[in-house]
């Protein structure tokens, strides 16, 4: 059930929220739907020039709107980051958890002179290798051959994998919200591909898989990938966000690559007893493994 609730001020939209009401674990409410980087209240950003005041003015627009909100049983919401204030939040009883993504930012200059500089040289290869015809880089819309790969992939390391719901996602190709880079051979042989989502303002790696029986530096044709992805919307004067990488291994990968470390905040109310044992249970593993015990 979608719902939708606005804030207007002057006969203008000032916030808004595309809330998707759905049962997770038996309980209703607004639940974060699987492979969604941000989900949540979005606020206009004002037009008055002096910061204290444009701030001032977002918050009182985010506070109406949460206000405004509903109870329901449960409510998880992932704010993009950089964008939102978490006051309006904290000062209305909602509980946060903060979470940690890599984002690269800047010129394309300024990223390729962030990239560690062993990790550099292959990146090096892999961009020789195209310039010579022995690999074809391609961005474009053609999702299909790449959720393929991405299944298998996940198959392969056990990763959660929804493809009836990523199939869904991506049914009209007319849409234009991801853009696809796909590495194939000089046969056509797909040997790895990314799906990036963006609006206007960022974009953020969503899938990606490669080919697991390729051997010598092919093997970091993640890397190419990635600095496809990069580039290309660098180029648009956006942020790129890897989303995600808060999983072991895989944040040492985003930092090699010239990630930020950036916080992003996730919010959430609910009176479920089920969530609430959720929570402390998780929280007790990962105090137990920070403790050593």
């Amino acid at each position: 059930e979608l719902q939708v609730y606005l804030t207007r001020e002057e006969g203008r939209i000032v916030a808004g929220a595309a809330l998707l009401r759905r049962r997770k674990f038996g309980v209703s409410g607004w639940h974060v739907p699987p492979y969604t980087p941000c989900y949540g209240p979005l606020v206009l950003d004002s037009d008055k020039k002096q910061r204290g005041a444009a701030r001032t003015e977002e918050r009182g627009w985010l506070g109406a709107l949460l206000d405004a909100l509903p109870r329901v049983p449960h409510a998880d919401f992932i704010l993009p980051t950089g964008h939102h204030d978490p006051l309006p939040w904290h000062w209305r009883g909602w509980q946060s958890d903060v979470r940690i993504t890599h984002v690269v930012r800047g010129s394309v200059e300024e990223y390729l002179g962030n990239i560690i500089k062993r990790k550099a040289a292959y990146l090096r290869k892999l961009q020789g290798m195209v310039e010579r015809g022995e690999l074809v880089l391609s961005l474009d819309h053609e999702v299909a051959p790449v959720l393929d790969m991405w299944a298998r992939t996940a198959e392969h390391k056990s990763f959660t994998h929804r493809d009836d719901l990523l199939r869904g996602l991506f049914r009209d190709p007319g849409e234009g919200f991801w853009t696809c880079v796909r590495i194939s051979d000089r046969e056509g042989q797909l040997l790895g591909g990314s799906v990036l989502v963006h609006d206007h303002r960022r974009a953020w790696n969503l899938v990606n898989g490669v080919r697991r029986d390729v051997d010598g530096v092919l093997r970091q044709i993640n890397m190419l990938l990635m600095d496809a992805g990069i580039q290309h919307f660098l180029g648009q004067g956006m942020v790129f966000d890897f989303e995600g990488s808060m999983l072991p291994g895989v944040g040492d990968f985003y930092t090699i690559m010239g990630g930020e470390q950036v916080p992003c905040y996730r919010f959430m109310r609910s009176r479920s007893l089920r969530y609430f044992a959720l929570r402390t249970i998780d929280r007790f593993r990962r105090e137990r493994r920070g403790g050593g015990a």
